[in-house]
């Protein structure tokens, strides 16, 4: 019984780490797209990862380094907010919303909802797996 009010009091802090620590990841991968850092974003994707573009496209961690690659240093803001993560036998659900702005923030270049997956290897996090889907704007 202790057991268990302890285990329900400690999980609402448990789970607002997870998502502050997901909003991080993504804060990082978002600054090292925009810088073109390759060598953090080959950490951070594993060497199997796939995934579908908002586009539809599938993805492959190489095709998607070499769209980083050539939008690096973009005239763009990625505004990256994780609305929920959840961890299920040993992964991380991370759920959230990416939009991409022209710099002086007066056009929409794209607006998406996205979930990754992620697992720790060596002490870091890996996206193993990922989906996105456009978001329509009103007037299109």
């Amino acid at each position: 019984m202790i057991l268990a009010l302890v285990l329900a009091v400690a999980s609402p802090a448990s789970a607002d780490r997870l998502l502050a620590d997901m909003q991080r990841v993504e804060a990082g991968r978002n600054a090292a797209i925009k810088a073109g850092d390759m060598a953090a974003l080959r950490k951070l994707y594993a060497p199997g990862f796939h995934g579908i573009a908002a586009s539809g496209a599938r993805v492959d961690r190489d095709t998607l380094l070499g769209v980083f690659k050539r939008n690096a240093g973009g005239d763009f803001i990625a505004d990256s907010t994780i609305l929920s993560a959840r961890r299920v036998n040993g992964v991380v659900f991370a759920e959230g919303r990416l939009k991409l702005t022209t710099a002086d923030r007066t056009r929409i270049i794209s607006d998406s909802f996205y979930l990754h997956i992620y697992r720790r290897r060596a002490g870091r996090w890996e996206m193993i797996e990922g989906a996105s889907t456009p978001i329509a704007q009103a007037g299109h």
